[in-house]
């Protein structure tokens, strides 16, 4: 609060020689505050050109502000940070503070330190060492991540990068979140620390330490789906149905979609075996009447030889060949001063695609009404993969949400009904490559600000 508090005591020599005045909104070192900040200042800013208590001209609403009015509009901010801002708010005002020295003396010279080496020019949502994960991780890591520190650290990637990693509160909600978050949308220890690892590695560029293990192979070569074994080939047409779509489909959430990866995440992944194993006799079942008996102990003999192939048990004899390379990640070339910003993982949703056709078409077509009537019948895992995938789409709609309401708060186009709000976890589901923050305010016409209400109390011209 004093650091608020004084700047009234400054700010009025500025007035008086101060030639071209803008906006607070239009200044540039707002756009390094972080939008917790930001929404504080100009909102208690913009209220005040309502009712005439302030002119909504850009010196008219500066005298008003800085000269009458400073006291009141320090404390409305101060306290909307440390509401807005979580345990960092000391910090958070001191940068409002410097933004509001700068607003009342425009002529004064005001910078907020930023990185001038190692400069990581990426969201880790960017990454396309993101695609190494499987997507419940790549979730997991974006909801964590960029939710924290959407409200809570500058938008600009350059300043994103070093307040993520190093911002002490950010850093602390994020471990947590990334934890719980993991563990939720994976439901597996693995993916657990290779989501933290990830996080850490990422941390590491703002050092200039820009290489990310790439995932490990499994020992036997699997170059090879497990559509392409003669086990799978001699099954029925039901149980090939029933095993394609229980191994297959795991690309689609829980694992990579890689022959290479898909083979090590559903053979030696901890605790998928057994899961993948249990979901098989069941989904064999649905596809296969009572008359054709021995065909779920068929399919699960075809899946354990195709894991101790994974394991080089066994060297299996396939036809087919389907080469794989992990991708050359920019973030290890380029070099340790800037990061080019690159789309994440554009080659694991084709992969994707491709197993899902692989799994589409390893049954007949005369198995679809079967497929019909098992629906109500769905495995865990299926399971657990739809509700995944709603827990990303509701994250990625309450992304937008807070994005476009926050563009309006900025812009002045209405007021809430209070001060922004954290609420922990707001997730971003998807790479947001090429976010940039909303464009600076140019005017706040009053006809634009609708009536509103702060604190339950309408503000008045005391």
């Amino acid at each position: 609060m004093k650091h608020l508090s004084a700047i009234s005591v400054i700010a009025l020599p500025g007035l008086a020689i101060a030639r071209d005045v803008s906006y607070v909104t239009d200044l540039a070192v707002f756009e390094a505050l972080a939008p917790c900040v930001s929404s504080a200042i100009s909102y208690n800013i913009a209220r005040h050109t309502r009712s005439s208590i302030c002119d909504d001209s850009k010196t008219g609403l500066q005298e008003c502000i800085c000269s009458t009015r400073m006291h009141q509009v320090t404390s409305a901010i101060s306290n909307d940070i440390k509401h807005g801002c979580g345990s960092s708010a000391t910090e958070d005002i001191y940068s409002a503070s410097k933004v509001m020295q700068k607003y009342c003396n425009q002529d004064k010279h005001i910078t907020f330190s930023s990185p001038t080496t190692n400069i990581v020019d990426a969201y880790i949502t960017d990454l396309p060492e993101l695609a190494y994960m499987p997507p419940c991780a790549q979730s997991a890591l974006s909801y964590a991540v960029m939710g924290v520190g959407s409200e809570r650290c500058p938008e600009d990637a350059k300043l994103n990068a070093p307040c993520v990693c190093n911002k002490k509160d950010v850093v602390r909600d994020i471990n947590l979140t990334l934890k719980s978050a993991a563990k939720r949308s994976c439901s597996n220890d693995a993916d657990v620390t290779s989501v933290e690892n990830f996080y850490s590695h990422f941390c590491l560029m703002n050092e200039g330490k820009t290489s990310f293990p790439s995932p490990k192979s499994p020992p036997g070569d699997m170059s090879y789906y497990i559509t392409a074994l003669p086990q799978f080939k001699s099954l029925d047409e039901c149980a090939r149905k029933g095993l394609s779509t229980v191994v297959m489909n795991q690309s689609s959430w829980l694992c990579r979609g890689g022959p290479q990866e898909l083979a090590s995440c559903v053979c030696m992944k901890s605790g998928m075996y057994n899961i993948i194993s249990s979901s098989l006799t069941e989904r064999v079942k649905d596809y296969c009447d009572d008359t054709r008996t021995g065909n779920a102990t068929a399919a699960a003999n075809a899946f354990r030889y195709y894991c101790s192939a994974a394991k080089d048990l066994v060297a299996a004899t396939v036809t087919e060949s389907i080469s794989q390379s992990h991708s050359t990640a920019s973030s290890s070339t380029h070099s340790a001063t800037a990061i080019s910003r690159t789309t994440s993982s554009a080659g694991a949703t084709a992969t994707s695609t491709t197993v899902a056709n692989i799994a589409k078409g390893s049954g007949s077509g005369d198995e679809d009404e079967k497929q019909d009537n098992s629906n109500n019948n769905v495995v865990p895992i299926v399971g657990g993969v739809v509700g995944a995938a709603v827990f990303t789409a509701l994250g990625l709609a309450l992304f937008f949400f807070i994005r476009r309401e926050r563009r309006r708060k900025t812009r002045g186009e209405r007021l809430l009904d209070g001060p922004p709000e954290y609420s922990r976890h707001m997730g971003n589901s998807v790479s947001i490559q090429g976010y940039k923050p909303a464009p600076s305010v140019s005017q706040l016409p009053t006809a634009m600000l609708s009536k509103s209400r702060f604190g339950g109390e309408e503000i008045s011209r005391a």
